[in-house]
C-alpha cells in the first residue's frame, strides 16, 4: 500500500504537468519555496494559530506549507495547450516534474507518515529513492534552472519596421 501511495505522490506532479500544460520549472521553484518557508516559519505559523484558538497540528501545517505552493503554481500556471506529446520541451518538463514530485516525496515523507499514519519510509522504493536523493534534487533544479533561463527567451524580427 505505501508503495502505490509513493509513486501516486511522485506522479502527482508530472500528471498535472502534462495535462494542464504546466510548468514544471515553477513547480519545483514553489516546492522549494515552499520547503524554505516551511522551514523558516512553520512553527511561528502554528503559533499563530495556537494563538487564535484553532487547533492545528504543526506537522500538517509544514505539510501544507510544502504541498499547496507547487500544487497552485501547476494549477495557475498553464500553458498553450498546442505542445505536441514528442517535443524536446514536452519531455524535459515531464522529467522535471518527475524530479518534483520525487523531491516532494522526500522532503514530506516524515510528515505524512506523522500525519497518516501511513509511513512512506516503510516502502520498499524508500530506500533507493533517499540514496539518491542528492542526484534528483541536483538534477531537477539544473534542468528548471535551464528551462527558466531559456524557456522565455523572445525571437526578435530581423526585419525592424
Amino acid at each position: 500500500m505505501t508503495d502505490a501511495i509513493l509513486i501516486a505522490l511522485i506522479l502527482l506532479p508530472l500528471l498535472l504537468t502534462y495535462f494542464l500544460k504546466s510548468s514544471a520549472s515553477l513547480g519545483f521553484l514553489a516546492l522549494c519555496s515552499g520547503y524554505v518557508l516551511q522551514s523558516f516559519a512553520g512553527s511561528d505559523i502554528k503559533n499563530l494559530f495556537s494563538k487564535a484558538n484553532v487547533s492545528v497540528s504543526g506537522n500538517v501545517i509544514n505539510a501544507l506549507l510544502i504541498a499547496v505552493p507547487p500544487l497552485v503554481t501547476l494549477l495557475l500556471c498553464r500553458g498553450p495547450s498546442s505542445r505536441g506529446l514528442a517535443s524536446p520541451k514536452v519531455l524535459l518538463n515531464s522529467l522535471i516534474a518527475l524530479g518534483v514530485g520525487a523531491t516532494g516525496v522526500l522532503m514530506a515523507a516524515p510528515l505524512i507518515g506523522s500525519i497518516s499514519g501511513k509511513y512512506l519510509t516503510d516502502s520498499s522504493l524508500w530506500s533507493p529513492l533517499e540514496k539518491a536523493q542528492t542526484e534528483i534534487v541536483g538534477i531537477t533544479a539544473g534542468l528548471a534552472l535551464i528551462m527558466i533561463w531559456l524557456g522565455h527567451r523572445k525571437t526578435h524580427d530581423k526585419h525592424h519596421k
